[in-house]
């Protein structure tokens, strides 16, 4: 798709040009997000108004960004973490929206596990934001996905 096209052309940049061009290409996602949830209309599945589209999109680009090692060093952050950070408020907001949408919140969680896998453990700046959230958003409605992030989570941050 012209997403992961798009992610591996990333991933060749430079680590500063990498972070602020991951970043750009979040943005666009995350404001197709922030206005279906200011809209508060019907999910209509496949169409412009699915919350999924704009999951799926981003979802993509952590995943099939590929940062070489040699780009990651241990005095610089990871240059998807800025990413990361402006998309995990979004994501949180969308499952808590839709938490009762299977669909929704096991995409925004698919994303959200992407985001963490790419930068590793590199996300543990987020770990209080996460660890605060995520057992509140399972009480509040159990999906097994969440479970899943939170497994990604101490896979990553433990090594």
């Amino acid at each position: 798709t012209l997403l992961r096209a798009l992610a591996a052309a990333l991933g060749a940049l430079p680590a500063p040009q990498l972070a602020a061009a991951m970043r750009d290409a979040a943005e666009a996602q995350l404001r197709e997000l922030r206005a279906l949830m200011a809209a508060d209309g019907e999910i209509k599945k496949g169409t412009r108004s699915d919350p999924v589209l704009w999951l799926d999109r981003l979802a993509a680009l952590f995943r099939d960004v590929d940062v070489p090692p040699a780009a990651v060093t241990s005095q610089d952050a990871h240059p998807c973490l800025p990413a990361l950070t402006d998309s995990w408020p979004v994501l949180y907001d969308v499952m808590k929206k839709w938490v009762s949408h299977s669909r929704v919140v096991e995409r925004a969680c698919r994303c959200l596990r992407f985001g963490v896998r790419c930068v590793g453990a590199g996300c543990a700046a987020l770990l209080p934001a996460l660890c605060t959230a995520l057992p509140a958003l399972y009480n509040a409605h159990p999906h097994g996905c969440v479970l899943y992030v939170c497994g990604v989570l101490c896979d990553v941050t433990a090594r």
